[in-house]
């Protein structure tokens, strides 16, 4: 009796690849990963499941630190397949990429316009972490407060809520610098 994989392999024939690639992604294996996605990709360049290959990519090139690549992957998917439910998640993920490479004023242009059309209380919460960390980078301490805040009346519990409290600290005890009283968290 055959194993499943192999049964399923037999089946579809570039199941081995598709499923491979999120395997080795898993398994932090990235390169393989990548070069499973590059090989599904010259194989099967129609097939529906390319567009979950490419995240599999842009994921990985993230991974590696391959912020421009990474990005360009997220923009292009973004673009040609706006009608997915994962776009909103994608959108994130690109901004993410710019602050990564320290590009502070293209999140803000690109996320900001984008925070509250988002759907998922968690993706609209990180987003506006993401605008409010950039404002805060380019120190502009009082939008960042009001991105911050935003991010936490979203989600207070999402993965980030911790470094957007003291992100929001730091904007709050900057601006207490520059005025005669001082602004404190619990007044917020």
């Amino acid at each position: 009796s055959e194993s499943w994989s192999t049964a399923i392999n037999k089946k579809s024939p570039f199941s081995g690849l598709y499923n491979g690639a999120f395997a080795a992604l898993d398994l932090k294996q990235v390169d393989k990963a990548i070069a499973m996605c590059d090989q599904f990709r010259q194989a099967f360049p129609d097939d529906s499941l390319l567009v979950d290959a490419q995240y599999v990519e842009a994921e990985c090139r993230l991974q590696k630190k391959e912020y421009p690549q990474a990005e360009a992957i997220y923009a292009d998917l973004i673009k040609r397949h706006s009608d997915r439910s994962d776009v909103d998640a994608w959108k994130v993920r690109r901004g993410l990429c710019r602050y990564l490479q320290k590009d502070y004023a293209g999140v803000v242009e690109l996320l900001q316009p984008e925070v509250a059309q988002l759907q998922q209380p968690a993706t609209q919460a990180e987003a506006a972490y993401w605008v409010g960390a950039s404002q805060f980078a380019l120190g502009q301490f009082e939008p960042a407060k009001a991105s911050l805040q935003a991010s936490l009346a979203a989600d207070r519990s999402w993965a980030r809520a911790d470094e957007t409290l003291l992100c929001l600290d730091d904007s709050l005890d900057t601006l207490s610098r520059n005025r005669p009283e001082p602004v404190c968290c619990r007044d917020l």
